[in-house]
């Protein structure tokens, strides 16, 4: 907005000039809004008033160097109808060559009005175009503020959570007004734009908390705003910059500061919020985890209602950096929103539980697996994330179980997850190349090609996990061939292919060498790797612990009795005597394991992981296939 001053210094031509004595200076900074020109003549016809736009100049033409009482009587009666439209100022036009002659009585009424009296020398000055040019202006300014207060506008936050709320807001500003820009309180900064614009202002906000003054910055011109309805006025916006501010911009900081002030406010009463949230969320994964399921039903629903409804869930444990904690906190609660209850581990700064309630009807928490697993990549190397199996309400302390031994089974592998040790496959834990080095050794008289290796590959994995007749029956061929083939086999390996270790060896040998497909080089097993060391590395001990703990924890002997089939051939008659128990009590403890497990054990692959996994923790059964420890020609 124009003020006098700035009439008097953007229209030199017009000679004008304030009728004051002593320091005009406080009138220069007087706003106006638009000009009025009055010939003296009119006035003096007494003609009723037109009303004058609040804030305006009035401009008297033809007025006489000397004053007569007509003409003191009609510009008194001027002075009253500007005061009472709250006009500012008043011009006498006069001629170059006289002397304005102007009475006390009128200087003294104009002081106590408050409206400035000036005087242009320059009678003809076109002072009507002046008008329309202040109102042009007037229109730019008013359409530059709204597009500024709507670009303002557009950098509130959509969600009281956006933590970057107000830096966009203050390096908006900062482009905007060409300054530096600091929103503070005497404890910390909140925001800066640029980033050097809390070292160079923070002296300002300093002096003016401890003084209530604003001392001299190294910039010309500085602002320093409170924030409107936040903490009084302790958190306060600072700008400076060396042109002068223009009245639209200092309204548009006004409203800024507003603004910044009720995001401020926001964010502390959601952060308020927020707290009391999470605290109420960690009381019901800890009722959870102690199988006070109804209680924490009744706390949740208040938050997340229907959250806890279904019966079954599974229990996910995301391990990453203290320092990464609550951001992984976060995009995991962005991608469950509803869905899940996510609480940081209070046992300990590296962990995030994520409970996440699976209904009868729904899938196993597959899409949400994929997008933890999405958010252990964003994390990078040191983040990895463990996952149970599904398991009831009531038994979510042994999904928590299970998610954590998953987890130090994560650690071990490639892309540092494990989705519960029920959906691990061991051939994917095996050491390479050793697991194919020992694989290739094992096999290798089969692999002769005079063995006819192709016919052996395509008929074992078949005839090992079938009768005789079943495998002739898939693989389209008379079972005296399988039969014939697997003597064959039998005779190369030198292996009694009967025994469920040794059948179990080679089947798992066959199925690394298939996937691998490459031919195989001489020398590849001239040291050959055992079963037992590759058995022995840490991902797999890992794996095997945490597939067994469900049943370890169960109250029933389930792993002595797989133990012991395992041990006769999976022959339930012979494993019932030895155990001194029924054969219906072995089917139902073995029923029982699969269930913990998650494993078929009518299947060769359900078998073969409770065979190793059982090895690995307990030692038993003995697994060295046969008699071959060397690949010697």
């Amino acid at each position: 907005m124009p003020t006098l001053g700035s009439l008097s210094t953007d229209h030199p031509e017009a000679r004008l000039a304030f009728l004051i004595s002593g320091d005009s200076k406080p009138n220069h900074d007087v706003p106006f809004t638009g000009l009025v020109v009055l010939p003296l003549a009119r006035l003096l016809e007494g003609r009723p008033l037109q009303p004058v736009p609040a804030g305006s100049i009035v401009v008297l033409s033809g007025t006489p160097g000397r004053f007569y009482s007509r003409d003191l009587a009609a510009v008194d009666r001027l002075l009253r109808h500007m005061s009472a439209h709250d006009a500012v100022a008043l011009v006498f036009t006069v001629s170059h060559d006289s002397r304005l002659a102007l009475p006390h009585a009128v200087r003294d009424l104009a002081d106590e009005l408050a409206i400035v009296l000036m005087a242009s020398t320059a009678p003809a000055y076109p002072w009507r175009g002046v008008h329309e040019t202040i109102q042009q202006g007037r229109v730019a300014a008013a359409e530059r503020t709204a597009s500024q207060m709507t670009a303002l506008v557009r950098h509130l936050p959509a969600q009281l959570a956006d933590r970057q709320a107000m830096q966009r807001i203050v390096d908006w500003l900062a482009t905007s007004l060409r300054a530096q820009v600091m929103v503070s309180e005497p404890e910390r900064v909140h925001a800066a734009s640029p980033a050097s614009a809390a070292e160079y202002l923070a002296p300002l906000v300093i002096r003016q908390a401890f003084t209530g003054t604003v001392p001299a910055s190294p910039a010309r011109h500085s602002q320093l705003v409170p924030l409107g309805g936040v903490r009084g006025r302790e958190s306060v916006l600072a700008v400076a910059r060396d042109t002068p501010f223009a009245s639209h911009e200092l309204q548009m900081l006004r409203h800024a500061a507003k603004l910044l002030g009720l995001v401020d406010q926001a964010q502390r009463e959601y952060g308020r919020v927020a707290d009391a949230t999470g605290a109420a969320r960690a009381a019901v994964a800890e009722l959870l985890l102690q199988s006070e399921v109804a209680t924490a039903r009744r706390i949740i629903d208040g938050l997340t209602p229907g959250l806890l409804d279904p019966e079954t869930a599974r229990v996910f444990v995301l391990d990453s950096d203290p320092a990464d904690r609550d951001r992984a906190r976060r995009r995991c609660e962005g991608l469950t929103a509803s869905k899940a209850l996510v609480v940081p581990d209070s046992r300990t700064a590296y962990r995030t539980l994520i409970v996440h309630p699976i209904r009868a009807d729904a899938d196993a928490g597959d899409a949400l697996s994929e997008q933890l697993i999405g958010v252990v990549r964003e994390l990078g190397p040191s983040a990895c994330l463990g996952g149970s199996g599904v398991y009831s309400m009531e038994l979510l302390s042994d999904a928590l179980q299970e998610a954590i031994g998953a987890l130090a089974l994560a650690r071990h592998l490639p892309d540092s997850v494990a989705l519960s040790a029920q959906e691990t496959k061991l051939i994917s834990l095996l050491p390479q190349p050793e697991g194919y080095a020992w694989a290739c050794c094992l096999l290798r008289p089969l692999m002769r090609a005079e063995a006819d290796w192709e016919q052996l590959r395509d008929t074992l994995p078949l005839a090992l996990a079938y009768s005789h007749s079943e495998a002739a029956r898939r693989l389209g061929l008379h079972r005296n061939t399988v039969t014939r083939r697997l003597g064959k086999a039998s005779e190369l390996l030198h292996m009694d292919l009967a025994a469920l270790t040794t059948r179990t060896a080679v089947a798992l040998a066959l199925e690394v060498v298939t996937r691998r497909q490459q031919p195989v080089p001489d020398h590849v097993c001239a040291t050959p790797p055992s079963l037992l060391s590759l058995l022995a590395a840490p991902e797999v001990a890992a794996w095997a612990a945490s597939l067994l703990r469900p049943a370890q924890q169960d109250r029933r002997p389930l792993l002595r009795t797989a133990e012991a089939w395992l041990t006769h051939d999976a022959h339930t008659e012979l494993t019932a005597r030895t155990l001194g128990i029924s054969q219906a009590t072995v089917r139902s403890r073995l029923r029982a394991l699969e269930h913990l497990t998650g494993r078929d054990l009518r299947s060769p692959c359900g078998m073969r992981d409770l065979l190793y996994a059982l090895h690995v923790v307990n030692g038993t059964p003995v697994v060295a296939p046969g008699t071959r420890v060397s690949c010697a020609a």
